[in-house]
């Protein structure tokens, strides 16, 4: 039988000495559990308990091992212990050390977000995240700006808590994000149409975290400031795959949220009602503006959508500002059709084409019955010094 320390031996006289491993540790001047770690190995050596292969870490302060049930295979003439279960019975000598290390053992949720205690239930904010391309290196000297995975991250973080700071307790809040959330949608870095080579900064799995975390921070921040939420995630000619699985993803992550909606249909035009104005969200990639008008008021033919009277159709991918009322439709009766600008830098491409657009990114808050009570734009320079 092997000896034990003078370490292990000191832990298990000071402990029968002093009655409680709280008293032993503080004589001792160190932590219980290594009191406890010595006195178990102690009695292991000297049979007072039944040999075990390894002390058991996972024996709670104020238990011993009992009874031991083991599976020998015998492999020389000693034999061989292949599998040990140790049984452990009560022995509590402090409860309140018993169960401060129930307590280090126990693992600990995050704290469920509490809504507003008040909001306006007649108001909801529509949040525009457009053509973030998160992903994207832009190289100032060849572009005139620097983007990279980092910069777009804080830019969606600084800009959740700048939304929701100057808007306030809201019923509702909407989160659009409005296609080519990712830049790349494989590891190839190619568009999936046109095989346009894309400028990246990151591995694509470094890519698929950051948006998901960038996202659960900013729905977490809405959480705050809203009884409920509503994400919308579009496809775009960037990231059709990955937007599917951004919408799943965030949907499983927020399963047990019931103030949490998460649309996953891969649909390419998606819909919402606030009271009496609709939206009709599309990433832009797909149907002339004209088109797109009809369809919306087809769609509300067929859903029988009674008392609108704000029709409007959201779409980016240009990655700037505008509006417009298709021919033959007024924006009273009609359809009006918005463009709304990204807080991505222009990539390569786009520099050589000298596309120039107002890097920015657009909130409303939209009165049930009345329509749109204020509108606030963000731009790039005002977030990063957030």
């Amino acid at each position: 039988m092997q000896e034990p320390t003078e370490q292990q031996r000191k832990c298990f006289e000071v402990y029968q000495k002093c009655g409680t491993l709280k008293k032993a540790a503080k004589e001792l001047d160190i932590n219980y559990r290594t009191v406890w770690y010595h006195i178990n190995v102690y009695k292991q050596k000297t049979g007072i308990l039944p040999r075990a292969t390894y002390p058991n870490p996972h024996i709670p302060v104020g238990y011993k091992a009992g009874k031991t049930t083991q599976e020998i295979r015998y492999e020389d003439e000693d034999g061989h212990v292949v599998r040990e279960w140790l049984r452990s019975e009560p022995e509590i000598e402090d409860y309140e050390e018993f169960l401060n290390w129930l307590g280090e053992r126990t693992p600990q949720l995050e704290a469920t977000i509490k809504p507003p205690k008040q909001v306006r239930e007649d108001l909801m904010l529509e949040w525009l995240l457009m053509d973030h391309h998160l992903g994207m290196h832009s190289w100032a000297k060849e572009t005139g700006a620097d983007y990279s995975i980092k910069l777009a991250q804080t830019l969606i973080n600084n800009a959740a808590m700048k939304v929701f700071e100057l808007h306030g307790p809201v019923q509702k809040a909407v989160i659009i994000l409005g296609g080519d959330n990712q830049h790349a949608d494989n590891r190839k870095n190619v568009t999936e149409k046109s095989g346009y080579t894309l400028d990246v900064d990151t591995r694509y799995a470094k890519m698929v975290d950051a948006m998901w975390v960038s996202m659960v921070s900013a729905i977490d921040v809405a959480l705050t400031k809203a009884k409920e939420v509503e994400v919308i995630v579009l496809s775009g000619n960037h990231d059709f795959h990955s937007a599917i699985n951004l919408s799943r993803i965030l949907a499983a992550h927020y399963r047990n949220e019931p103030r949490v909606t998460i649309h996953t249909g891969p649909e390419k035009h998606k819909f919402l009602r606030w009271g009496s104005t609709a939206f009709m969200y599309t990433h832009g990639d797909t149907g002339q503006n004209n088109r797109l008008a009809m369809y919306m008021l087809n769609r509300l033919l067929d859903e029988n959508w009674t008392g609108i009277e704000r029709k409007l159709v959201r779409k980016g991918h240009l990655h700037k500002k505008g509006k417009l009322t298709p021919p033959g439709l007024t924006e009273e009766s009609g359809v009006a059709v918005e463009l709304f600008p990204t807080l991505a830098a222009p990539d390569a491409f786009a520099a050589e084409q000298a596309f120039v657009s107002q890097r920015a990114t657009i909130a409303n808050v939209w009165h049930a019955k009345h329509g749109l009570r204020s509108r606030i734009e963000l731009g790039v320079r005002e977030l990063l010094e957030t």
